[in-house]
Order: structure tokens, then sequence, then C-alpha cells
């Protein structure tokens, strides 16, 4: 069946926009708990490894939005070895906040890092954030796919 013109089939792709051995991603959860948070960080972690995203180039930001500048949650380091069995865990490994995000300083963080993909696991708070972010990174010059991601 043939798929109308705005529709994407999901799955690999033929044209890979981001070399996995220089990529670096950041996975943030935001808003209010839902079931499913950790199986998400499960996936996306073991899909990046996948697809040759080196160890030690997977960050996990803490508690939301607020974790990208937040001096005392520093970022963590995500590999399928500390991921290995989370999905059977309620609520989420990185946390969560809602609301007060300031763009500017996500940014700022997101280019200091050197991040080139965003995973934000949100509701209608996190995704908003998420549009914002990607159209302060195109405002500022940062090369950094924002990819949204709804619960």
């Amino acid at each position: 069946m043939p798929l109308p013109a705005f529709a994407v089939r999901a799955g690999a792709r033929e044209v890979i926009y981001h070399n996995p051995a220089t990529t670096t991603a950041a996975i943030v959860t935001c808003g209010g708990l839902c079931p499913g948070l950790n199986d998400v960080v499960v996936g996306l972690v073991k899909k990046l490894e996948n697809y040759g995203v080196r160890e030690g180039s997977i960050l996990g930001v803490r508690y939301g939005y607020r974790g990208f500048y937040d001096k005392t949650h520093k970022p963590i380091v995500l590999s399928s070895k500390n991921v290995d069995g989370l999905h059977l865990q309620g609520g989420t490994m990185l946390g969560t906040s809602r609301g007060g995000a300031d763009i500017r300083e996500i940014v700022k963080r997101l280019d200091m890092w050197g991040v080139d993909m965003l995973f934000v696991v949100g509701g209608n708070g996190g995704n908003a954030g998420a549009a914002a972010i990607q159209a302060e990174c195109q405002e500022r010059g940062v090369i950094c796919s924002v990819i949204g991601i709804p619960k």
C-alpha cells in the first residue's frame, strides 16, 4: 500500500546524517512519571550502540531540563551495561522535573558538551521545550538534532 507524501516508514535508513564514530548523544526525561520511561532509555541506548555510537558518548541528563545546568547533578554516561534490566524497574533512572527550563542555558551546555543528538522524552511541555531548544540551536548555529519522543 503506498504511503501518503507526509508519512515516513520507521526503521533503518540508507543515509545516516550523524557519523556514529563521532556522535555524542544525550537523553533527558521530562515531566511527570509514566510507565515505560526506562524502556525508552534502554531502547535508545541499545539502538545508538547498535548504530556504532562509541562507549562514553551517550549521556543521561539527570532530573529533566534542569539537569543541564544544575551543578549538583552532572550527566551520567549510559551504556548497555548500566541500563541492563532497567526496563524491569518503574520510574526513570534519570529522574525528571517539570517547568522552569532555561533554554539558552540548555543550548549552551549542548554546545559545550559537544552533543549533536538530543532525545527528549516528555509530554506536551517536554516536547514544547524540545521545539524551543531546536529553534535556539538554529538561531545560535549550534548543530544538534533534537528529537522529541512523546509519552
